[in-house]
């Protein structure tokens, strides 16, 4: 795995064949490139290019959520060739909020890439592995493991498992079928109504095409100022829909797993890490020293649905969410009352029920405390036109489903343009 920041002179000649073929969209496709992908939280949201000689030359796609410093969440087809029952020995080149510069024809990264080869930082399922195992959309989600993380990103989407949503959120790389050919290379964003929901999996009326697998999937709740990862993208089965993988409790102990993994001080420095500026150890305190000294955009306890913790709280939580901030893992419960009122319990950094001053702060910290910018240090800026030879490196074929039950509309994250 070696990382590279210098400048490349090298693209995928798949930009010309696309435009060149591209046909027209149907009436249901109603995504959008983004024109600024370098803010919260598509910031978070990748590419993950392919080049299976390691030579720098871009080739197929497909897309990965960063959910901390040093794992990006994806489709397990992305990393995992399940009819051949290998890791994809292949190099992956990772790239958070590129976009497209229609100005200069130029794909641009913000902050830079990271580049991983050696299978062992590649990572899925041992369901995912077993070609018996069915049905295999259920298990379809992976990771890669990030050695050297992306050092103008500090705070993450977080994720919730076991979420039943209505109405979802998704945004990714596709290079296929897109509704106009003047983005190829944008980040794309939709939204659509859950039309079927079984144990593991998610079907919506958002439309997905190829380089979407591995798209994060959450909900938004403009009201509470929540965003919650819920699912992978990994499929589709007409021209309309989407399907994920869903975050559940059968996968929940093996994604904190990934998300806990940290290199060790001779991988970072055989890959030669940027050092960060050194960071104090974040607590619960912390945040709220952070929130009272405005350092992130404050939410009322009115706004984030929020009441003192009961005297004794009783029944289970409503779900469990794990977020990076600021480089900080924090893990907690979101507990309602019989008015549907909200009430935390933190179990990492420390364990505690939180006060409303407690609660208020993290979950405000858990929105608003975004770096917005990237600092231009770590950019680069790749020339699009240029050929190479031999065959592109395909991703496997989306896995195929029919189902289709229709539920209400909600708010799209769409808040910005």
């Amino acid at each position: 795995m070696k990382r590279k920041m210098k400048k490349k002179l090298l693209v995928a000649s798949l930009f010309c064949g696309f435009i060149s073929q591209a046909q027209a969209a149907p009436a249901c496709d109603d995504r959008v490139a983004i024109n600024n992908p370098a803010r919260f939280p598509f910031n978070t949201i990748a590419t993950i290019r392919y080049d299976n000689t390691c030579s720098g030359n871009y080739k197929a796609w497909g897309t990965g959520s960063l959910v901390g410093p040093h794992m990006l969440l994806t489709a397990g087809h992305v990393v995992y060739n399940r009819s051949k029952g290998k890791v994809n020995q292949t190099c992956n080149y990772i790239q958070p909020g590129a976009y497209h510069d229609s100005a200069t024809g130029a794909i641009v990264h913000p902050y830079g890439e990271r580049t991983i080869s050696d299978t062992k930082y590649k990572r899925t399922n041992n369901k995912w592995a077993d070609s018996s195992y069915s049905p295999e959309r259920g298990v379809d989600y992976g990771a890669i493991r990030l050695v050297c993380p992306f050092e103008d990103i500090n705070t993450y989407m977080p994720m919730v498992f076991d979420l039943s949503p209505t109405f979802i959120n998704t945004s990714g790389y596709p290079i296929k079928d897109l509704p106009s050919t003047g983005n190829i290379g944008d980040q794309w964003r939709g939204a659509g109504s859950v039309t079927a929901q079984a144990n593991r999996t998610i079907t919506y009326d958002q439309r997905s095409t190829s380089g979407a697998s591995g798209s994060p999937v959450w909900i938004y709740n403009a009201g509470a100022a929540t965003r919650r990862i819920t699912a992978v993208n990994t499929a589709h089965s007409t021209q309309c829909n989407g399907i994920g993988t869903r975050l559940v409790w059968q996968n929940e102990g093996l994604i904190n797993k990934w998300l806990d993994w940290e290199p060790t001080a001779a991988e970072e420095l055989a890959e030669g890490c940027v050092a960060s500026a050194s960071l104090l150890p974040i607590g619960i305190g912390d945040l709220v020293n952070y929130f009272q000294a405005g350092k992130f955009e404050p939410f009322t306890k009115t706004e984030l649905n929020l009441v003192p913790v009961p005297v004794n709280p009783e029944g289970q939580p409503r779900y469990r969410v794990y977020q990076f901030i600021q480089n900080q893992k924090f893990v907690w419960e979101e507990f309602l009352d019989s008015q549907q009122k909200r009430y935390l319990k933190l179990l990492q950094p420390q364990q505690k029920w939180l006060s409303i001053e407690e609660a208020q702060a993290l979950l405000s910290a858990s929105e608003s405390w975004v770096d917005q910018e990237p600092s231009g240090l770590y950019e680069q800026r790749v020339p699009v036109g240029q050929t190479w030879n031999g065959e592109a490196y395909q991703l496997p074929l989306d896995p195929v489903d029919q189902n289709s039950n229709p539920n209400p509309d909600k708010t799209a994250d769409f808040d910005f343009q």
